[in-house]
């Protein structure tokens, strides 16, 4: 993997970080008022907190 390309994943790592931080505070917000809707975002910050451990586990290997 060329340097470009390991910039370009850290990119889209720290991208997808902030995606799921605001997720995360979002579901929590809204577990108050709505617990299905927030389990719904909760999963969706999930699946992109598997994302990113999978985008970190390809760098560490390149």
């Amino acid at each position: 993997m060329s340097i470009e390309e390991k910039k370009e994943v850290q990119d889209q790592i720290a991208k997808k970080e902030s995606k799921y931080c605001n997720l995360m505070r979002k579901s929590f917000e809204v577990a108050a008022t709505n617990r299905e809707k927030s389990n719904q975002i909760h999963e969706r910050a999930m699946q992109i907190f598997r994302e990113i451990t999978e985008a970190k586990r390809k760098l560490d290997y390149a």
